[in-house]
């Protein structure tokens, strides 16, 4: 078994290295300097080994980190926006946390066979490693550092909430025993042929995250203790247990996962995994002959020259691709905010105070923001239907000529967005309506930062895209900066949403500046740079 550990350890290794190297030969300049011998060189390889562990460490660390991270803020929002004194923040932190690694994690960890995995592919077919042994090494692997990360992270989130630390890995190994016996047991999907490729196990795997979350907020709702009972009960600690004994005796005596793994496993699903990528890569943004429409005003359209009528035409003849995006989004924000505002009424739980009320709002006004306003997908919209075919050619990249078109198309972004603004402010201006603790100046700022939300979205998206233009033909995104500089903004945004509530009158002004200063600069850095960075990356 430590033999084959090495093995493993050594190919993921010599992928990851081998990943670096490709994706520093992609940056500008410096990739030209880099050569392909570095690929089958020792030396090379040995320095790199003690980075990528550190840097695998780092990865585990902070993605453990923001996991709980979010399900704290999340629990402390509750916890604001309700007078209940009999609920507390652990509670609800706990009860987030248990039924979410119980169900909604343990179902999207079920089904083990990747058929889309170079590496498995690799290590059984090339490496003839028997699939019993590869995928049983696979998991005491994974599950260890599963436990260990999430032990050491979520035992410093239980301490800050003065929660019993031994808790974090009571919980964390009783979970990796359940779903030790429910990947053991998963072998039967794929005589089944339930692979996951299959619209089947997607659909099993959102329905247990709804039923993760919808057990969550009903345990929270009713002021329910069982899940800080339920992790050191010994009835809790015995049913992990027993599935952990039976999902050994299942690895150890099954025989079916060996020829189920060389059927699932071959180069032919593998080639046939990345066509489906590229094609899901450019979904949303293809178009279909019935989403091209005739030009209503011709007169209108004639009269413009140069890249002003390139773009209107463009927009005129895809308006009903638009519209029906818009409208998508538009009917989600509103049925959305309508079920927000029947529980509250139902609930009947009045708001505290205005400090209160911009806290959720705010919260509710990002949320909206990040997933209804057509900004990135408008910009990838752009791009492959008319930009990609047009950019290797230099009068395109013009500085003059670029921001002709990011105006143009900001514009059209605001109006496209519009409709969703609408609806956030209207359910904000009804909610103020509703509650007589809210303070008018609450109202005004809570709409002024919702109107420069949506400012935002619709102009950053068009910024870094005619700055960095991070796509490739196939619509893969091969920009690490750009992919940064945006999980920048998300977790910036989030720290400041979940700042102390007495601050946020003071934080949304100083969020709505930052907002104003870095948008200019960004055009200024456009029309810089976008003759030599927006072009068509390989």
């Amino acid at each position: 078994m430590t033999a084959l550990f090495l093995t493993i350890f050594n190919m993921q290794f010599r992928f990851n290295y081998n990943k670096v190297i490709y994706y520093f030969q992609k940056f500008p300049v410096l990739g030209k300097h880099i050569p392909d011998s570095l690929y089958k060189g020792t030396q090379a390889k040995k320095s790199l080994s003690i980075l990528l562990l550190v840097f695998t460490v780092l990865q585990n660390l902070i993605k453990k980190i923001l996991f709980f991270s979010f399900l704290f803020m999340l629990s402390h929002a509750i916890l604001s926006v309700t007078d209940r004194t009999s609920l507390t923040q652990p509670t609800i932190f706990i009860s987030l946390l248990l039924f979410n690694v119980l169900i909604s994690g343990t179902a999207s960890k079920t089904l083990f066979i990747n058929t889309a995995s170079q590496q498995d592919l690799v290590a059984i077919k090339l490496f003839r490693i028997p699939p019993k042994a590869y995928y049983l090494a696979q998991f005491m692997f994974e599950y260890i550092q599963y436990i260990v990360f999430n032990s050491l992270v979520g035992g410093v989130f239980f301490y800050l909430q003065d929660i019993p630390v031994w808790y974090a890995p009571l919980l964390f190994i009783c979970v990796a025993g359940i779903r030790l016996f429910s990947q053991a047991t998963a072998i039967q999907f794929y005589r089944w042929g339930l692979n996951p490729k299959k619209e089947f196990w997607t659909w099993v795997m959102i329905l247990a995250s709804v039923i993760s979350w919808s057990v969550s907020v009903v345990i929270i709702h009713f002021d329910l203790y069982l899940p800080v009972t339920l992790i050191p009960s010994v009835w809790f600690i015995l049913f992990s247990t027993l599935l952990f004994v039976l999902g050994v005796l299942g690895w150890k005596h099954g025989n079916v996962l060996n020829p189920i793994a060389y059927q699932a496993l071959s180069f032919e699903t593998l080639k046939t995994h990345m066509n489906a990528v590229e094609t899901i890569n450019a979904t949303g943004v293809t178009l279909e002959e019935t989403d091209y429409k005739g030009i209503r005003n011709k007169e209108a359209l004639e009269s413009k020259v140069g890249i002003d009528y390139l773009n209107a035409h463009f927009f005129e003849r895809t308006r009903h691709h638009l519209k029906k995006h818009i409208r998508r989004r538009f009917l989600f924000t509103f049925f959305g905010v309508l079920a927000l505002l029947i529980l509250y009424v139902v609930v009947g739980e009045s708001i505290p105070d205005s400090q209160t009320f911009l806290y959720g709002m705010s919260f509710i006004s990002f949320i909206a923001s990040q997933y209804f306003y057509y900004g990135e997908e408008f910009s990838k919209f752009c791009f492959y239907n008319l930009d990609r075919k047009l950019m290797k050619y230099r009068f395109y990249r013009n500085p003059d000529i670029v921001m002709a078109s990011i105006k143009i198309r900001f514009i059209k972004a605001l109006k496209l967005n519009t409709p969703v603004l609408l609806v956030l402010m209207s359910a904000t201006t009804l909610l103020f309506v509703l509650s007589e603790t809210i303070a008018l100046w609450a109202l005004l700022l809570t709409l002024g930062f919702q109107v420069l939300l949506m400012v935002f979205f619709s102009l950053n998206y068009l910024i870094l895209y005619y700055l960095l233009q991070p796509y490739t033909e196939s619509m893969k995104t091969k920009s690490p900066v750009y992919t940064t500089i945006n999980s920048v903004f998300l977790i910036l945004f989030f720290v400041v949403i979940y700042s102390d509530v007495a601050l946020l009158p003071v934080i949304v002004p100083i969020l709505a500046l930052f907002m104003m200063i870095y948008l200019p600069i960004g055009l200024l850095a456009v029309y810089k740079l976008a003759p030599t960075q927006f072009k068509l990356r390989l």
